[in-house]
């Protein structure tokens, strides 16, 4: 598993940033959880509600590289990320940044089978970068779609682990060369067993595959395609 990149350099701040989502990303969370909430109690049919759509791009030097992160211009890599979030996502969507190294994609009201389309997009024009070519920069791909659940509870404030679970789920994209970027969503909600949301998520963050095995939640790897 490769290191993440670490500067002591400025970031370049994107539209979005964590002050921004600190803000966004509750409102987000509780329309979604009415929605959801509201779709459920009506008894209409329990096909998948368009969800929330967390993309997290992490770079990472690839394995020999020469290039010391330190001499990185991180602000050009922040700018060019900016320009490839956009260039993969609708204009309703958000682009932003939580790290020096660390980049967030936000797709509002998404069908859920749109999710592995987004997350290939994204991680094909990555992997077409010259710019990042140039620093020897690969991308790791995780992603969460929210609601996770056909009872969503998740407190608003307790958004930032929906990222850690997508951060997470780039870490076992690193640990398995068979693919770059990996994801959830919500399993059949028909089938789904109950359970809190912040209880999914430890769960996931622990066996991810146990939860994929039992359908509550789906798995999606994304490859690179040429």
């Amino acid at each position: 598993m490769q290191p993440g990149l670490e500067s002591s350099k400025d970031t370049a701040t994107l539209v979005a940033d964590g002050r921004f989502f600190d803000i966004f990303m509750p409102r987000e969370i509780n329309l979604f959880k009415q929605k959801t909430l509201e779709h459920v109690k009506s008894r209409e049919s329990l096909e998948p509600l368009p969800g929330l759509g967390l993309f997290l791009m992490r770079l990472f030097p690839i394995q020999g590289s020469q290039v010391d992160p330190e001499e990185m211009d991180t602000a050009a890599i922040a700018r060019h990320m900016n320009e490839l979030l956009r260039s993969a996502l609708r204009y309703s969507d958000i682009p932003g940044q939580l790290g020096a190294f660390e980049f967030l994609a936000v797709a509002r009201e998404m069908e859920l089978e749109n999710a592995p389309l987004i997350a290939q997009r994204l991680i094909n024009r990555a992997s077409r970068s010259r710019v990042l070519e140039g620093y020897n920069i690969g991308v790791r791909l995780g992603f969460v779609i929210y609601p996770l659940s056909p009872q969503p509870d998740l407190l608003p404030a307790e958004w930032p682990t929906l990222i850690e679970l997508a951060h997470a789920l780039t870490l076992a994209a690193d640990q398995d060369a068979s693919f770059s970027g990996l994801g959830v969503v919500p399993g059949d909600l028909q089938d789904s067993p109950i359970i809190p949301e912040i209880d999914l998520i430890s769960l996931a963050l622990t066996d991810v595959s146990a939860l994929a095995n039992a359908g509550i939640l789906d798995l999606s790897k994304i490859n690179l395609k040429e």
